[in-house]
């Protein structure tokens, strides 16, 4: 049962027992039987002032945009001059996290539809990183 504060009563205000906020906000507080972390793929802003770069991540819904990450997925430079080179993802990752049930961002998004695993821009991102001279794939190729 709970109290509201009667001088009569309780001449202390240490003695006052309050609802919990559960109690009136029961869709704000969930009980924590309910409750379970949320995943969320979006973007985490590096770089300096008028230079951004970002990386895409796995973070904890709860956590601030550039706080602590579950795992890192990829970066997107939205200064390189070669619109296809802009974003590099690990698709397989990418596609791990969102099997287990992360949400992803509008931004990440775009970009896992453009550059993830089945991306509609994936040809076009290795022509790009070939002309700036980049490494498409990093699969180490046997000595003969």
């Amino acid at each position: 049962e709970t109290y509201r504060f009667s001088p009569s009563r309780f001449p202390s205000r240490l003695a006052i027992i309050y609802p919990s906020k559960s109690q009136y906000y029961p869709f704000v507080y969930p009980s924590s039987e309910i409750r379970s972390v949320a995943v969320r793929i979006r973007m985490k802003r590096l770089g300096r002032k008028n230079r951004p770069f970002y990386r895409l991540c796995a973070i904890d819904q709860r956590s601030p945009r550039d706080g602590r990450v579950l795992e890192e997925l990829g970066h997107y430079d939205p200064k390189c001059k070669e619109t296809d080179a802009r974003a590099i993802l690990k698709g397989e990752r990418i596609d791990h996290w969102l099997s287990v049930g992360a949400q992803p961002s509008d931004n990440a998004k775009i970009l896992i539809k453009k550059y993830g695993t089945n991306g509609t821009h994936l040809a076009a991102q290795e022509q790009a990183l070939a002309r700036l001279g980049r490494n498409v794939k990093k699969n180490p190729v046997a000595a003969s």
